[in-house]
């Protein structure tokens, strides 16, 4: 019997272990852990696990933000592809798209009229719990077409552990209890 608590607790040790050791899973994206605003008719679209697409105003006047932001809560690691363009006929510099990191534009795609209509690339971030990670859209014309951006492979670990993996830490911590008090009740 001696043999089985130990067993049992060595169990249960190495099911925690596991649980808490598995990657994050890719396409992890929520909108709801994110804040969406607009001064215009700008809209987030195409929401999935995977990403989102944020679309600036287009036909509601001058000089409007589209904005999609987020604070973490706790630390780890963000990465997902991106895509800005725009659908404006005179170019990016009227719906220049950026992502902002703790304050700081990590991209700032402004584009030349006739030249530059998008713009592509990879971000992984460590992030601690308070930063703040922003997508937006800034609308300076109001119409010709509104600027995008397109997140995709979108890829969070500092997301909360699931139900399952609380469920498997509460039943390892009671085998190791059982185990313990095992021992002294002698």
């Amino acid at each position: 019997m001696k043999n089985f608590g130990k067993l049992s607790g060595a169990l249960a040790l190495v099911v925690l272990l596991a649980a808490f050791s598995t990657p994050a899973m890719a396409d992890n994206f929520t909108l709801g852990s994110y804040s969406f605003s607009t001064g215009g008719n700008g809209y987030v679209d195409n929401v999935s696990t995977g990403g989102f697409r944020l679309v600036g105003s287009n036909g509601a006047g001058c000089c409007n933000n589209t904005t999609l932001s987020t604070t973490f809560t706790s630390s780890g690691t963000v990465s997902f592809n991106w895509n800005a363009q725009s659908y404006d006929a005179d170019g990016f510099p009227y719906d220049p798209a950026s992502i902002n990191f703790n304050g700081t534009d990590i991209t700032y795609v402004s584009g030349i009229p006739d030249v530059t209509y998008s713009a592509s690339g990879f971000w992984s971030l460590n992030v601690n719990n308070g930063d703040v990670l922003k997508f937006n859209i800034y609308t300076t014309d109001g119409g010709f077409g509104p600027g995008s951006i397109s997140v995709s492979n979108y890829n969070d670990s500092t997301a909360t552990p699931e139900p399952g993996s609380l469920f498997l830490l509460g039943t390892g911590l009671l085998g190791m209890g059982g185990a313990v008090r095992r021992k002294f009740k002698v």
